[in-house]
Parts: C-alpha cells; sequence; structure tokens
C-alpha cells in the first residue's frame, strides 16, 4: 500500500526535495506551496498524513494555523510540524504528532518519523 502525504511548505525547492525524497521512499505525495490551497485540499481528499512547514510566508495563515485547522477536519490524520525555528511555543508542539527541526538530521530521518507514525 502507497501511503498518501499531503506535503505544505511555501519553498517551493525544499518541498521538491522533499517530495521527491518521500516519492523515492514509496510515498505518493500531493504538494501544495499556498496554505489555503493545502487546506482545501486536506479536506476534500483522502490523505494518510501531512507535513506542514512552520514558516508560511506572512500573507496567509501560518503553519501552526494550519496545522488547528487540519486537525479540527480531521483529528485521527497525523500531523508533522517541520521548523527551523527553536521557538516552537509548547501548544504549537501539541497540535502536531511530531514535532521535528530542519537541518538536525538526515533526510532519513523524516521517513523514520513517518514509518512510526504509520505503525500507530
Amino acid at each position: 500500500m502507497k501511503w498518501k502525504v499531503l506535503c505544505v511548505d511555501d519553498d517551493k525547492l525544499g518541498l521538491q526535495v522533499r517530495k521527491e525524497l518521500l516519492e523515492i521512499a514509496g510515498y505518493e505525495v500531493i504538494a501544495a506551496v499556498d496554505p489555503v490551497c493545502a487546506l482545501k485540499l486536506f479536506a476534500e481528499c483522502e490523505f494518510d498524513l501531512a507535513i506542514v512547514d512552520f514558516h508560511l510566508g506572512e500573507d496567509t495563515i501560518n503553519g501552526s494555523q494550519l496545522a488547528r485547522l487540519m486537525k479540527r477536519l480531521r483529528p485521527n490524520i497525523p500531523l508533522v510540524m517541520l521548523t527551523a525555528d527553536t521557538h516552537i511555543s509548547e501548544e504549537d508542539k501539541r497540535t502536531v504528532d511530531v514535532c521535528l527541526f530542519k537541518g538536525t538530521g538526515s533526510p532519513d530521518k523524516l521517513h523514520v518519523t513517518l514509518k512510526q507514525l504509520f505503525k500507530k
């Protein structure tokens, strides 16, 4: 079975790299750079998991707000928050299932984390 993952990041290059790495690992990945479009996709399509970047630009909702809205829509879908910010509030951390810090591990760390979430 191929797991379907929604990956949201306003950094197009980082999003593309993450998408390709996850596809190589066997996931079906839908990428979105706009959080409003991502929320619409999340509401209308079936996903097994979502990966959301904490900082999603200044013009729309941020990653934390997006994660809260996603959890309201589908509380059983695991959410992973990615960030380079070391000052994430405890409330923001509690909103998601896992918070991963960018640049602190190999690309395999995300894959290992996803495998652990899918075992739950």
